[in-house]
């Protein structure tokens, strides 16, 4: 809980690198990184407009055979929108679909504001 913790402040502190120093010492440490970890990383992430590595994070949640919810989801999307990646946000979109979650309206918001941003 302490780690999940300061990786979100490292996120909040828009410190997205330190954020994933922390995933790292986790791994280092051999404690277990559960989807609350990954979901306050790729937070960290988002806030930074980071998508490449949110959407590499969430691919890591996916190989670890951990379930990706709402949130991550949300997460991920939202940093292709502030990466002005309209494809990428909206392939996220759907994945989530066929994922049997629901989408909101942070997770179409962020899918419309990338579109918008777009001139392809």
């Amino acid at each position: 809980v302490s780690y999940n913790s300061a990786i979100s402040a490292c996120g909040n502190g828009r410190r997205w690198d330190l954020a994933l120093h922390m995933m790292d010492e986790m791994r280092l440490r051999l404690l277990e990184l559960d989807r609350i970890s990954y979901n306050a990383g790729i937070s960290a992430l988002e806030r930074a407009g980071e998508w490449q590595q949110a959407a590499a994070l969430l691919a890591v949640i996916q190989e670890n055979s951990l379930e990706a919810d709402l949130i991550t989801y949300n997460a991920a999307i939202s940093a292709c929108d502030k990466g002005q990646q309209p494809q990428k946000a909206l392939q996220l979109l759907a994945e989530l679909k066929e994922r049997d979650l629901e989408a909101d309206a942070i997770g179409y918001n962020s899918a419309i504001n990338a579109c918008s941003k777009s001139s392809n």
